[in-house]
């Protein structure tokens, strides 16, 4: 355990037999969701790299000697770019998916949505959501056994609905940090891509459940971002990935954790870890 055979931004060979000029040069990459936490600058330890896209998944680095609970609870440690050489990394296959469908069932457009939330009171919604949905096919394996809806009454509005679904998720991330806090794997700070990072009522309400700062990242595709900035590791342009992205990441906005308003969302939580 601990060991990489081929390290993230290295020059590698195989130009002949890709049939490409000798001086073109060859660097490893790394998988979506590691090059996606290079672009978001969560490459060192505490920084996490959350998507909010299709899937809610983040990474988060990782020193090696991790203990050994991490993976009988299957938590997944994979190399990761960064100095550590290794991350968690973490899905949950109801995002975006799941909002996006709720938007069109209900025919609810993200800037009714958006004007919904700006009115939406500080505590809870009225309406509990489960949001273990099966967003697409081949997420069958995923664990998600459908949604449960509780608290649903003739007062209920669409954005009520909605809402829940997106307290939901955010509870469940919480409680996937809070997990990892547990075996001694910090989070200081998240930052956050994808479409859902547009939403600021849900980036806020991800700050105040967790406890901790939110960034969003200006770079709109941080995937593409990090594997350009492992190929400018391996050229030569940088000298470690660590100051790459201390030079290239740039934050739109920034989410300061409300402790009290968090402290309201306690019993959703616990309701959310007792499933």
């Amino acid at each position: 355990m601990g060991e990489l055979r081929l390290r993230f931004g290295r020059l590698v060979g195989g130009t002949q037999e890709l049939g490409l000029p000798s001086d073109v040069l060859i660097v490893t990459g790394a998988w979506d969701a590691f090059a996606a936490a290079v672009g978001a600058g969560g490459v060192d330890p505490g920084v996490v790299a959350l998507t909010c896209g299709t899937w809610h998944s983040f990474t988060v680095p990782v020193r090696t000697g991790w203990p050994d609970e991490l993976m009988k609870e299957g938590i997944n440690v994979c190399p990761h770019p960064g100095p550590t050489g290794f991350g968690i990394l973490a899905t949950n296959p109801n995002g975006m998916s799941v909002i996006a469908w709720a938007c069109d069932l209900m025919k609810v457009s993200i800037p009714d949505l958006e004007q919904g939330l700006a009115s939406a009171g500080r505590g809870p919604a009225a309406v509990f959501a489960d949001a273990a949905l099966i967003p697409l096919p081949h997420a069958s394996g995923s664990g998600a056994q459908g949604a449960t809806f509780q608290g649903v009454t003739l007062a209920t509005t669409r954005i009520d609905v909605i809402r829940a679904l997106l307290e939901s998720i955010a509870c469940e991330f919480s409680l996937a940090i809070e997990r990892l806090r547990r075996h001694g794997i910090e989070s200081a700070m998240v930052r956050a891509t994808g479409g859902g990072s547009k939403l600021d009522w849900w980036l806020q309400l991800h700050a105040d459940v967790c406890d901790i700062p939110f960034e969003v990242v200006a770079q709109e595709e941080p995937g593409a971002f990090g594997a350009a900035i492992l190929a400018g590791l391996g050229a030569g342009v940088f000298p470690s990935v660590s100051e790459a992205v201390a030079q290239l990441v740039a934050v739109s906005r920034r989410f300061e954790p409300d402790a009290e308003r968090g402290a309201m969302y306690e019993p959703l939580r616990k309701r959310l870890a007792a499933r």
